[in-house]
């Protein structure tokens, strides 16, 4: 019996349900059922290429192979059925639902597939083609810290100083990982990119109060004195982020000036008092900062010299230790105290 056009389409839909049917509930290190395969390859070649590369809820057949790791069927789809091996497929992520466009080798990087990855690139796979937001699969994998996944890139020739459309490099995505930065630093990446809120891997690596990462950046050239787009350097953001092992690293590793760290200990004080209502360790660093001011011949003034505001009730900023034994009694005047040192010391001036 001779199917007509409409019952052939309606025959290769079938085909591809079923294929996309058992793709996504084959068991790890699966193959495809013999009873498939053998429906497929009745097709002509250039009908299982069409039947593979359609596309349901945003993906191919491929694409959900190589997502769940199935090297197996992967294999397969490529060899036997002249799969696209570049066709894009929908990528959600986890975290935070974004979802994005992206490659067969871009989903397997980020779900942590090496076999699947080696056989893509055996078979041709652009190891460079980039995401919607114009993020590489070797990014992709820094980002899961899959450092295996990163080396094998790497040897077949990924570029691990591609940036993405906002300026993210690959060791950028990395300081969740001390060996994975490091890795990247010997294979040259630039230690000092900055992404397009002017922030560098330091930055980055500061504010999510990664203590090792920063000490092998700044061992490996980081520039602690270099500003974001909102003004913070190594120091600042450590103060802001209230990091407090990498904000004494920090003072002891850097020269700073007096004035300086009397600046950084009023911010990062503040930061425990908004933060974490931690009156204790807000007192101490504004002692520690009333001590620094009174280290020289002549006391170091606080700078710009702000002139006393009604919204604050015209109050000023402690100047001396009785101020803060005062201060200590009364959280709501420690809060003001907060606000005017973080204008003072944030500015804008």
């Amino acid at each position: 019996m001779w199917l007509t056009g409409k019952d052939s389409m309606n025959s290769k839909e079938a085909l591809f349900l079923e294929l996309m049917n058992e793709v996504k509930n084959a068991a790890p290190g699966a193959r495809l059922g013999y009873n498939l395969r053998l429906k497929l390859e009745r097709n002509p070649r250039a009908d299982r290429r069409d039947i593979v590369g359609r596309i349901k809820d945003g993906c191919a057949p491929l694409f959900i192979a190589c997502k769940r790791g199935h090297v197996e069927i992967v294999e397969y789809l490529i060899t036997t059925c002249d799969a696209d091996i570049e066709q894009r497929g929908l990528y959600e992520v986890p975290d935070d639902r974004s979802v994005h466009n992206v490659t067969p080798l871009w989903c397997a990087a980020v779900s942590g597939k090496l076999p699947v990855i080696k056989c893509l690139v055996q078979h041709g796979a652009n190891v460079n083609a980039v995401s919607d937001t114009g993020s590489t699969p070797v990014r992709s994998a820094c980002f899961m810290t899959h450092l295996e996944i990163v080396s094998f890139l790497v040897t077949c020739g990924a570029d691990i100083l591609k940036a993405n459309y906002n300026g993210g490099t690959c060791l950028i995505n990395s300081v969740q990982s001390v060996q994975l930065c490091l890795y990247l630093l010997q294979h040259g990446a630039k230690v000092n990119a900055r992404d397009i809120q002017n922030k560098t891997a330091l930055h980055y690596a500061i504010q999510e109060h990664r203590f090792e990462t920063t000490k092998l950046l700044l061992d490996h050239g980081a520039d602690p004195h270099a500003r974001s787009r909102y003004n913070d350097d190594a120091l600042q953001t450590a103060c802001l982020k209230g990091a407090a092992q990498i904000f004494h690293y920090l003072i002891e590793r850097i020269n700073y000036s007096p004035e300086r760290l009397a600046d950084a200990h009023e911010l990062i004080g503040s930061t425990f008092l908004d933060e974490h209502v931690d009156t204790q360790v807000a007192l101490s660093h504004w002692e520690a900062a009333l001590k620094l001011r009174s280290s020289t011949d002549q006391p170091i003034r606080k700078r710009p010299s702000m002139p006393p505001r009604q919204a604050f009730g015209n109050i000023t900023e402690f100047a001396t230790e009785e101020d803060l034994r005062n201060l200590a009694l009364d959280l709501d005047a420690m809060r003001v105290q907060s606000l005017l040192i973080c204008e003072r010391v944030l500015g804008p001036h």
